[in-house]
């Protein structure tokens, strides 16, 4: 592969982190991965699905549901300065685990997940099957 491609590529791969890196951070990789990006999921609990070096190997965005939860990762000075030499993007989309927890007493997941699909458009992860890309890998 050339750079180009490999840097386009690069740019598909998304790691989306909340707290304990199984509902907020699953829903927000389920979406992405609807769109045709590469996703994975993974939280900043050590006592549950822990982010781990493997995790941020050539993502080009991490995508953290709190600003919170991005606090909790920066305390992981090893993890952090791997996201800094990859140069991976780091983005907030804001949804509180009081938001999964009212969706789900609710039974309004439908109302989180698009929340999270908002969100997203919001921050430029658009549809990647519309334009073709997925077609080329």
């Amino acid at each position: 592969m050339e750079q180009k491609e490999v840097d386009t590529f690069k740019n598909k791969m998304v790691l989306a982190v909340c707290f304990a890196g199984s509902d907020r951070s699953r829903l927000v990789s389920e979406e992405l991965d609807k769109r045709g990006y590469v996703s994975s999921y993974a939280g900043v609990n050590r006592n549950h699905n822990y982010v781990t070096e493997q995790d941020l190997d050539g993502i080009g965005s991490i995508i953290f549901t709190s600003q919170k939860v991005r606090q909790m990762f920066k305390k992981d000075k090893k993890l952090n300065k791997i996201l800094k030499e990859n140069q991976t993007v780091i983005h907030n989309i804001d949804v509180s685990e009081s938001d999964k927890e009212t969706a789900l007493q609710s039974g309004e997941l439908s109302s989180l997940r698009k929340t999270i699909s908002e969100k997203l458009d919001a921050l430029g992860f658009n549809d990647l099957r519309k334009n073709n890309f997925v077609k080329n890998f």
